[in-house]
């Protein structure tokens, strides 16, 4: 089964532990003076340390801003305190609250000739339409913003834009859309040798094999796998692998296919990777059953099914039953 296009959005995680970071523990030391314009900066920048992670604390910092930034009259406050609240309601996945937020967000921004904030914002629509499939839309966000960020020169906004344009064709199934995004994302992530290069050729591999050229996609795998190597850097290098198999498979190569799937579970094991160990097994038991080895099929088989009962994986418990 082929693995999932690696999406990079704007909802990233991250690692915060609040009681020990000095950093925010600063922030909070900054509230006891006047409440000013510098008070409403203070809470803002609280809340984009902790939207992601303690949207509670966030939505707590980030409503007292809005509602000192309305006594004070203070315009760029009061655009920011919507649009955070966007980002928080985006993460807490209450998207018509979020639409409703980052919509007035926009339109004080706009007015406000704030271009990078409302570029961000029309950013965080293009996800929430992502996420209600409404496909025609996210690509309309994704566009403005990609326009905004080249009128900008902002090399990282641009890549960004190329990449969940990438994401949202391949989920409207234009896969040579999608391909050509994701391609456009290659050139900013060789030049500061970003190890993100790895993950895009390993999307575009993932477009080519659903195309069916699966020589194509062996090339963008191998691509893939050669960065990840370099920078070594395993985070979905078991997954490449089990997709590399998959291709060969398609093309009859098994000797090739077998290797690949070996490889695939050696670096999951390494890696606690559950569920790639259990696709590895699987696709090993599927390669035997087609060499007509049914007792080392079956057996492969059997290991998988018990991880994927061990972890809960509903769709690799259904396709192992299938296969034994």
């Amino acid at each position: 089964m082929k693995q999932n296009i690696c999406l990079l959005f704007n909802l990233f995680c991250h690692a915060i532990l609040f009681a020990q970071d000095p950093y925010i523990d600063s922030l909070k030391g900054k509230l006891n003076g006047q409440q000013d314009t510098l008070y409403v900066h203070t809470l803002i920048q609280l809340t984009a340390e902790l939207e992601y992670d303690d949207t509670k604390t966030a939505t707590r910092y980030i409503q007292q801003a809005l509602d000192i930034s309305e006594k004070l009259n203070y315009k760029r406050g009061i655009a920011k305190s919507h649009y955070h609240l966007g980002v928080i309601f985006v993460n807490d996945q209450e998207m018509e609250k979020s639409k409703t937020e980052l919509n007035m967000a926009a339109s004080l921004f706009k007015k406000l000739a704030m271009k990078q904030m409302e570029s961000n914002t029309y950013s965080f629509l293009g996800t929430v339409a992502m996420y209600e499939a409404d496909y025609g839309k996210a690509i309309f966000y994704f566009l403005t913003r990609l326009k905004m960020e080249e009128e900008l020169n902002n090399t990282q906004g641009i890549l960004m834009s190329y990449n969940n344009l990438g994401s949202v064709y391949h989920y409207q199934k234009n896969y040579d859309k999608s391909i050509e995004y994701f391609l456009k994302c290659i050139p900013f992530l060789e030049k500061t040798n970003s190890s993100g290069a790895g993950d895009v050729y390993s999307n575009i591999g993932n477009l080519y094999s659903i195309k069916h050229k699966n020589l194509i996609a062996i090339e963008y795998y191998d691509k893939a796998i050669e960065i990840k190597k370099k920078d070594k850097n395993k985070l979905g290098l078991a997954s490449i692998y089990n997709n590399r198999g998959e291709a060969n498979m398609n093309l009859d190569n098994y000797t090739d296919a077998l290797i690949n799937f070996q490889e695939a579970l050696r670096i999951a094991e390494e890696t606690s990777d559950k569920r790639n160990q259990a696709n590895a097994y699987s696709h090993m038991g599927t390669i035997y059953s087609l060499l007509k080895q049914y007792p080392t099929a079956i057996t492969n088989y059997e290991k998988s099914l018990a991880i994927a009962k061990q972890n809960n994986f509903r769709k690799e418990i259904k396709r192992n039953y299938s296969h034994i």
